[in-house]
């Protein structure tokens, strides 16, 4: 976490959870910067695994969205 500067990357003792009951704490400015990061391939993750993350978030694509 600390390497892709999320939140006070804190995972806590539950680190298969921290992010649902942990101390983890990030922003909504923070998460959006995060994202936006992502997005356009500023953080130290394989393309294809972005591209993959990418396809796995959407929900519906409907013509021009």
């Amino acid at each position: 976490l600390a390497a892709i500067g999320y939140g006070n990357d804190f995972t806590g003792s539950t680190v298969d959870q921290f992010w649902l009951k942990g101390d983890l704490g990030i922003s909504a400015e923070e998460h959006i910067s995060f994202l936006r990061a992502l997005l356009v391939g500023n953080l130290p993750f394989d393309a294809e695994h972005v591209e993959l993350l990418d396809e796995i978030m959407l929900v519906e694509k409907t013509n021009g969205h």
